[in-house]
């Protein structure tokens, strides 16, 4: 069963629920949907870890913004900011549009970086740019973007049966 399916399921058991229930309330299809990714979860354990990547890269994504729009605004507001920015090239492992694409604009939306571009290199890679505020170690930032970011979006969108990690 794909997650695809899986996922409509999910849905279908969130309606199925609703509509046994005597009042029609929103609450109710949450209850379902819970309900069904449970039993979906039990039967289709790939499903559970999916979706519980997607969830979990949802609540870092929402504090990688709280905390680099704290460090931005100390940036802003300081006398003399001490600005370092600057564009570092990073080697990607994501390889459908949904993954470089979800990739980009969590970065775009972490405020400090930007994504400037991506490039298609001579033996089928990819390289996306990002701009940084305040660059620091160049090498560190590539790696917490490859390990905070593209990591955490390849568990939700590849699973735990494909590889994730370049070989050294």
């Amino acid at each position: 069963m794909t997650i695809r399916f899986s996922l409509l399921l999910n849905f279908l058991a969130a309606i199925v629920w609703a509509s046994l229930q005597p009042v029609a309330e929103s609450q109710n299809y949450v209850v379902g949907f819970v309900i069904g990714f449970i039993v979906l979860a039990v039967f289709q354990p790939e499903y559970g870890r999916r979706v519980g990547a997607t969830v979990a890269f949802v609540i870092f994504l929402l504090w990688s913004i709280v905390v680099s729009s704290i460090q931005v605004a100390k940036l802003i507001l300081s006398r003399s900011p001490p600005l370092d920015q600057g564009i570092i090239a990073i080697p990607l492992r994501a390889e459908t549009a949904l993954e470089i694409a979800t990739l980009a604009t969590a970065i775009t939306l972490t405020p400090g970086t930007l994504s400037v571009d991506v490039k298609l290199d001579g033996d089928g890679g990819r390289t996306l740019f990002v701009h940084s505020l305040k660059l620091g170690d160049a090498e560190a930032l590539k790696r917490d973007i490859q390990t905070e970011f593209e990591d955490r979006i390849l568990r939700f969108t590849r699973g735990a049966n494909r590889k994730l990690h370049l070989e050294d």
